[in-house]
């Protein structure tokens, strides 16, 4: 359900795209471009869409006490939890959706180095963005409710990483200040490459900067379970 349902939103604001570019033929993306666009936006969107309101419950109910007593971090753990749905959903979604866009008569153009690149990114922003919606998630430690805060960072993350509207057609002066923050990276620049439309140097680039807040994240995770593991206090239920 999760895959339909997400590809069917997608797919949604492919259609509006469409119906804008049919009223304002001058547009800066053609057909073929917008359809490829937000195919590769479809496939790429389970990458960063994770409701983890379950670490939250543990967190509640003591659940996650466990993890104070044994060697196992509890971020890798809940991480492994979702790596599996999250990569299958991207083999499904590649296996039907490529297809039916050369059917439609439509086609990606990378070179070969190109789609190295675009997948080069996959595993780095998965590995990021669920590490941030955890490390919000640990606030459960401190707030009674977190849910709110995980949910507005997960439609910003939506709105500025280009998933629901191409950040060309952003302000240039936004466009400048979202380069050096993670957001671009998790979807905007590897449907770039994957279309053949951003240089080698350009995403490589790019994919040190996401890598670097990859790190910058990771380590505030950690501090946050550290914080929290010191004073927690559960007897579970």
């Amino acid at each position: 359900m999760r895959l339909i349902r997400y590809s069917a939103l997608i797919s949604f604001v492919m259609f509006l795209w469409l119906a804008v570019k049919k009223e304002n033929p001058d547009l800066s993306l053609d057909i073929s471009q917008i359809i490829t666009y937000y195919v590769a936006a479809a496939i790429m969107y389970g990458l960063s869409n994770y409701h983890l309101d379950y670490v939250e419950s543990d967190i509640r109910l003591g659940y996650i006490s466990k993890f104070m007593l044994k060697p196992l971090s509890p971020h890798l753990y809940y991480m492994g939890v979702e790596a599996a749905t999250a990569f299958f959903d991207i083999c499904v979604r590649v296996f039907f959706l490529i297809p039916l866009v050369w059917l439609l008569g439509y086609a990606y153009h990378p070179s070969f180095l190109q789609v190295l690149l675009a997948v080069a990114f996959l595993p780095i922003i998965f590995y990021t963005t669920f590490t941030l919606y955890f490390s919000l998630s640990l606030l459960g430690f401190w707030f009674i409710q977190v849910d709110s805060i995980r949910m507005s960072a997960l439609f910003l993350i939506r709105f500025t990483s280009g998933m629901m509207i191409p950040i060309i057609f952003f302000p240039e002066w936004f466009q400048k200040l979202l380069y050096y923050s993670p957001a671009p990276h998790f979807a905007f620049t590897p449907i770039r490459l994957l279309q053949g439309e951003l240089s080698l140097t350009l995403g490589l680039h790019a994919l040190g900067i996401l890598s670097i807040w990859a790190i910058i994240i990771t380590l505030l995770q950690k501090w946050m379970w550290y914080q929290a593991s010191r004073n927690y206090e559960s007897t579970g239920i």
